[in-house]
């Protein structure tokens, strides 16, 4: 970034950004993200879903929707190829879409949108996997779906925990918990919660 070549800087973080972000540099990888200039940032539409991720998570959502536009305007051209490149990152942005659909109530839409995102979405990309894992579940939560919404938080820590993001998959387990003490399950629950 220092040295202002662009695409180089930008190759970089695309590559890095997953490690960045479990390692909690998501302040860093912002910044170096902010640093590109406008029309190298939108030639990268996987950035641009990276950075709309790290502003989810510091729920900065409508910021979030700018960049999830700018991926989606870019991906636009590439409406005929089947590029499992190009699915990947359709199914990111889906995964954000479904994540403030959930944010804002609408759990059927959010549902929706997780269920085809989760079918672009490579079985190899373990962490947006399990991201639209927890959003399903979550969803499925709130439209009475709680057998399925208990199976899918076990799913969704499982995947975390291979890529060791810990707080996530207890938040996961957790989540099971919840399901069980909402049908009444109180005694399985507490076993859960342990």
């Amino acid at each position: 970034v220092a040295a202002h070549d662009w695409e180089r800087a930008a190759r970089l973080m695309e590559n890095g950004s997953e490690a960045l972000v479990h390692s909690g540099e998501i302040a860093t990888l912002t910044n170096w993200i902010q640093a590109l200039p406008d029309s190298v940032r939108r030639a990268y539409p996987a950035l641009c879903l990276i950075y709309a991720r790290a502003l989810v998570y510091v729920a900065r959502y409508a910021d979030a929707e700018t960049f999830i536009l700018e991926a989606e305007h870019s991906l636009e051209g590439n409406a005929q190829v089947k590029d499992p490149r190009v699915e990947s990152l359709r199914g990111k942005a889906l995964t954000l879409r479904a994540q403030f659909a959930n944010t804002r109530g609408e759990y059927i839409q959010a549902v929706e949108l997780a269920q085809r995102a989760k079918q672009l979405l490579p079985p190899d990309d373990v962490s947006w996997r399990s991201g639209v894992l927890m959003v399903l579940a979550n969803a499925l939560r709130f439209i009475c779906k709680q057998k399925t919404a208990y199976e899918i938080f076990q799913e969704a820590a499982a995947l975390k925990e291979t890529i060791g993001d810990y707080t996530i998959a207890l938040f996961a387990l957790s989540s099971r918990g919840d399901v069980l003490e909402a049908e009444g399950r109180l005694h399985q629950a507490a076993q859960q919660y342990e």
